[in-house]
């Protein structure tokens, strides 16, 4: 039986063996594991994943841990999200951009933009990230590993806007989040 790996990215599922060895470009750059998975290389777009795989890339052998998240939001909405990424060797790069612009009805009802900043433990890391949406990511969930099921969870934003059906699921706490 072949073990399979499962990469859920960009709102699709992809299956696929595990590496046959560890020379393999897909064994050893994100990238590349991205391209083979998908089909598609997704450049450096703004959900900030050429940023990453350029970290990675500067890091080889390294491993990458989220150190802290800052999600942007008001009392209703989120704004923006950053992610502080750190390298074994103590390297840290945050990546994502934060909420400049207070203009029109979403940066102003609910109250001001303001970050809040969820700062991973030891051995912490996110296993699933849910929103509430509608015209605008009104709410952001981030569950982590660590603490009772399903682990430290914390809220962004309000409660408006609805539920993406993959909520229905229970949260996964043997995957990992980068």
């Amino acid at each position: 039986m072949t073990d399979l790996l499962e990469i859920r990215f960009d709102r699709g599922t992809y299956t696929f063996p595990l590496p046959s060895s560890h020379r393999l470009p897909i064994a050893n750059s994100s990238k590349a594991l991205l391209v083979a998975v998908t089909g598609r290389d997704h450049g450096s777009g703004r959900n900030g994943l050429g940023e990453y795989l350029l970290f990675c890339a500067e890091h080889p052998g390294e491993s990458i841990r989220i150190r802290s998240i800052t999600v942007w939001h008001n009392l209703r909405f989120c704004h923006s999200v950053q992610i502080a990424y750190e390298a074994s060797s103590g390297d840290v790069r945050t990546i994502g951009g934060r909420a400049t612009g207070n203009y029109g009805y979403y940066a102003y009802e609910g109250g001001r933009s303001t970050p809040s900043v969820m700062t991973m433990g030891n051995g912490e890391y996110p296993v699933e990230v849910r929103t509430r949406q509608g015209d605008i990511t009104d709410q952001i969930a981030i569950y982590t590993n660590i603490g009772s099921r399903p682990g430290r969870t914390l809220f962004f934003g309000g409660n408006g806007g609805g539920p993406e059906p993959l909520d229905e699921h229970p949260i996964d706490r043997s995957r990992r989040i980068v």
